[in-house]
């Protein structure tokens, strides 16, 4: 699941639609495994903290995964992302762009400034510098995902999460990132 372009609308009623780039809007579901999923990964890798905030926020719901992650989809999306502005909350680099959200307990809540507004994990993890290592070896995605045993869709988020937080755009700007720290 491709989490660009796309623009978040916290409803009256509480539902949240989501607005895809040159698509129709739709209301996010529990049963948007994929979306959910692919989201709470995001959350989790970037976000931990808010990440950490949610469990424990929506702990009640652990026993059935589809609606927990859609808790904690729609719990982000609404502290941080539900103000309609036809902006793109998510662009095409799969860059978040937080907004003012009104809440009625900003200032108060325990997770002020975690979870709404919350700092982004910007350090490389052990598993993307494995992954550098061997795209700094020249390897293709499909040689990594079989040498280090993940799916090749792993080996492109991982690749993708490390351009964002280096600021780069393309696997040359990540070898040459690796030499001048030299890595090893």
């Amino acid at each position: 699941m491709k989490l660009k372009n796309l623009e978040f609308s916290a409803l009256p009623d509480g539902e949240l639609e989501i607005r895809p780039e040159g698509e129709i809007p739709y209301i996010l579901k529990e049963s948007h495994f994929d979306f959910n999923s692919s989201f709470v990964a995001v959350i989790r890798d970037r976000y931990p903290r808010a990440y950490k905030n949610l469990c424990k926020r929506y702990l009640d719901s652990t026993k059935n995964k589809p609606y927990y992650e859609f808790r904690i989809t729609c719990g982000f999306i609404k502290c941080n992302l539900g103000a309609h502005d036809n902006k793109f909350d998510i662009d095409s680099e799969g860059n978040f762009h937080f907004e003012f959200c009104q809440c009625p307990l900003a200032g108060e809540c325990k997770e002020w400034k975690e979870t709404c507004e919350p700092k982004e994990n910007t350090a490389i993890s052990d598993a993307e510098i494995r992954i550098l290592r061997l795209i700094a070896q020249g390897k293709k995605t499909t040689e990594i995902a079989e040498e280090l045993y993940l799916s090749p869709k792993t080996v492109e988020n991982h690749t993708n999460n490390m351009l964002r937080k280096l600021n780069v755009h393309n696997n040359a700007a990540l070898v040459q990132y690796w030499h001048q720290h030299n890595m090893k």
